[in-house]
């Protein structure tokens, strides 16, 4: 996350005049990126959405135990129905790539009726005050900091229960919810489904196109099936491909057969990031949009969507069954390690501490505040803060300094100075962090920023 943070400083300089000096401080907070076979060291929370609702071949009860299964490490959490083809089965051999440390917690939402609200309520409503405030504030999402919506219920079935409340004028409708989770810093993974799902691939693309760069998505040019099996490829947008397992080294040594694995066709998307290709279908199978590719009124956040419920099911094709391989397991764990990368934090910068305008004289010392506050109710880091100093003022070094941490100091050719605290780490329950420095005002010489 990159801002621009406008500090106005007045200064009395010589003879009385006062002048008002616009100082533009290069201010950067960075989350901390992973490298292959290192999980995000605080994870945080995720809840799965899905339907256990259906007939027939249906994925979305299996596509949750799946998701659960690779965001907990725990095999245990699969038990997946007999499928009239055949057994549903995972590859105990393999195993699923461990996660450490694991996730806060790992919550699930069977959604029975259409639109979240209801089931929401009356899952998690009433067993933790902190939920509850979430809730009666209208942003329950962010209880977890991460959102999973598997949801989809076989056509034969009926598919309202699956579908994406899109009323943006109704706070508790889906989209209402998506949006505030969202623009609060959370990261959420939206399914597809096969074309013939009208209802509930719709209302992933209101999503899309309405909280999106890539306002001329439409879901109609979502292929109805492509060929099993699919020669996949994963890129190395946003580190995709190795943050943290390997997924070239996976899927070589596990390939993943997913079933008609669709996708949306190379190249259709502008804006967003193709994370998981199908060069047998020449599609792209999961697609990120970070902040920069966020239509500015969510302006923050991650949203991942994928194509093809059926690819996390294991699949049964031509009556033999079929396993979810371990690449398939590692791909959702890498799902999660770049929706970790999200910032679910503000961070403000005053030179005053009610944030008020201040007058300083050359020469004359003053402290600088800036606040970190988490938005989410688990821990958030490590977070890396850089400041840059105007050239008109002098970083103030004490040996004995009394503010902890300190950040580090870097004099840079330009005359700035440049601040850097690593390692940083907000406490949960929207706790704030505070990080304090001194400064002196260099007015004489005249300088400029």
């Amino acid at each position: 996350m990159l801002q621009k943070l406008q500090n106005k400083l007045e200064f009395a300089g010589g003879g009385g005049l006062t002048l008002t000096l616009i100082i533009f401080c290069a201010f950067a907070a960075n989350v901390w990126a992973v490298s292959c076979g290192e999980a995000p060291k605080e994870p945080g929370a995720a809840l799965i959405i899905y339907n256990g609702a259906g007939m027939g071949l249906e994925f979305s009860n299996p596509a949750m135990q799946t998701f659960r299964a690779a965001l907990s490490g725990d095999e245990r959490h699969i038990t997946y129905s007999t499928h009239e083809n055949g057994n549903l089965v995972y590859d105990k051999t393999d195993g699923i790539p461990k996660i450490d440390p694991p996730l806060t917690l790992v919550d699930t939402l069977n959604v029975t009726v259409q639109g979240m609200d209801s089931d929401l309520k009356k899952t998690f409503y009433g067993k933790d005050p902190l939920f509850d405030s979430l809730y009666d504030a209208g942003n329950p999402l962010t209880y977890w900091s991460q959102v999973y919506d598997l949801r989809f219920r076989n056509i034969l079935a009926g598919g309202a229960e699956a579908s994406i409340t899109t009323n943006l004028n109704q706070k508790t409708s889906d989209a209402s919810y998506f949006r505030v989770f969202l623009q609060s810093g959370g990261a959420l993974y939206l399914q597809t489904v096969r074309g013939e799902f009208t209802t509930r691939n719709a209302g992933v693309e209101f999503v899309i196109k309405n909280f999106t760069l890539d306002k001329n998505y439409t879901n109609t040019k979502n292929p109805i099936s492509s060929p099993d099996g699919g020669n996949f490829s994963f890129t190395d947008n946003y580190d995709f491909k190795c943050n943290f397992n390997d997924l070239k080294d996976e899927n070589d040594k596990h390939p993943m057969n997913w079933a008609m694995p669709g996708g949306y066709p190379s190249g259709e998307i502008v804006h967003g990031k193709p994370l998981a290709k199908n060069l047998t279908a020449n599609s792209d199978v999961i697609v990120a949009w970070k902040t920069g590719e966020m239509d500015p009124i969510i302006g923050n956040g991650i949203l991942i969507v994928g194509w093809a419920i059926t690819a996390w099911g294991p699949q049964s094709s031509g009556g033999n069954s079929s396993v979810i391989s371990r690449a398939t397991f590692a791909t959702i764990q890498n799902i999660y390690a770049l929706m970790t990368q999200t910032a679910m934090y503000s961070i403000n910068k005053s030179f005053s501490q009610d944030g008020s305008i201040i007058e300083k004289e050359d020469g004359e010392t003053g402290t600088c505040y800036i606040t970190l506050k988490n938005n989410a109710i688990y821990k958030v880091g490590p977070i890396v803060v850089r400041d840059t100093l105007s050239k008109c003022l002098e970083y103030i070094d004490k040996s004995d300094d009394k503010y902890d941490p300190k950040p580090y100091v870097t004099y840079l050719p330009s005359g700035k100075t440049e601040l850097i605290w690593t390692d940083l780490v907000l406490p949960n329950n929207r706790g704030v962090l505070p990080l304090q420095f001194d400064y002196k005002v260099k007015f004489t010489p005249p300088c400029s920023d």
